[in-house]
């Protein structure tokens, strides 16, 4: 029981357990146990110890939950220290009645709310969000979130693309630049039928943007077009380019 008995000290032990009866020695070894407790093990940071104590010395003496505490707060410095979700929930798992719970769960959103951030994952950080909702770590979250739409929507307007805008809005439908993102798209769509002098395109977009500033612009470009188009059809003076 006590780790520090030299050999010739527990042969001497044993020897003396002989002359007892077997209820005597039993009590001598739950008190023995106890000593052993009170002055090494309840003191051990070793969970291997400890387990070690609890299944081979316990004898009926009491010590149970004492044991299981001690391993409890063990196991939870343990999985404190590698700051893991499998750990945690592991830890959960052995002692589900342990008095550190709302500190696990505390961890766990801690962390749930830090691998989120470091993904960069908006996606992710949005469900952590949901699922935390009233998290003191939601305002950094929100701050990366703003963050990221920030610097992809700059990424997607340098581009001068209408498609890698399109893409942004579908890549993040609730962003906070969701004004700037459809005016730019206005432009964007503007530029590409008035760079075509499509009338197809000019013709969707006094559809899709009726109040546009530019709606002066598109109604003036179609109407060249048309002018364009039925001064060649005359030049062709033919029935079947008037039906074109």
């Amino acid at each position: 029981v006590f780790p520090q008995l030299s050999q010739s000290d527990k042969e001497f032990i044993n020897n003396q357990l002989s002359v007892y009866s077997t209820q005597q020695i039993r009590d001598l070894q739950a008190q023995v146990s106890r000593e052993a407790w009170e002055k090494y093990y309840s003191r051990s940071v070793s969970a291997t110890e400890v387990e070690n104590f609890r299944d081979k010395y316990l004898y009926g003496n009491g010590l149970e939950e004492k044991v299981k505490q001690l391993l409890s707060e063990i196991y939870f410095t343990e999985a404190k220290n590698k700051n893991t979700l499998a750990g945690y929930y592991s830890y959960l798992s052995d002692y589900p009645g342990t008095k550190r719970k709302k500190e696990v769960y505390q961890l766990i959103e801690e962390l749930e709310y830090k691998e989120s951030i470091e993904s960069a994952d908006v996606g992710q950080m949005e469900k952590i969000i949901q699922k935390y909702p009233n998290s003191s770590f939601r305002i950094a979250a929100e701050q990366e979130i703003t963050k990221i739409h920030s610097i992809e929507f700059q990424a997607a307007k340098s581009s001068q693309s209408l498609d890698a805008m399109q893409v942004y809005l579908r890549k993040f439908p609730n962003t906070h630049l969701k004004k700037e993102v459809y005016l730019e798209l206005e432009h964007l769509t503007y530029r590409q039928a008035a760079g075509q002098r499509d009338h197809t395109l000019l013709e969707n977009f006094l559809q899709s943007y009726p109040s546009s500033l530019l709606i002066d612009s598109a109604q003036k470009l179609l109407k060249e077009i048309y002018l364009a188009a039925y001064s060649e059809t005359r030049k062709i003076n033919t029935l079947s380019a008037y039906h074109e």
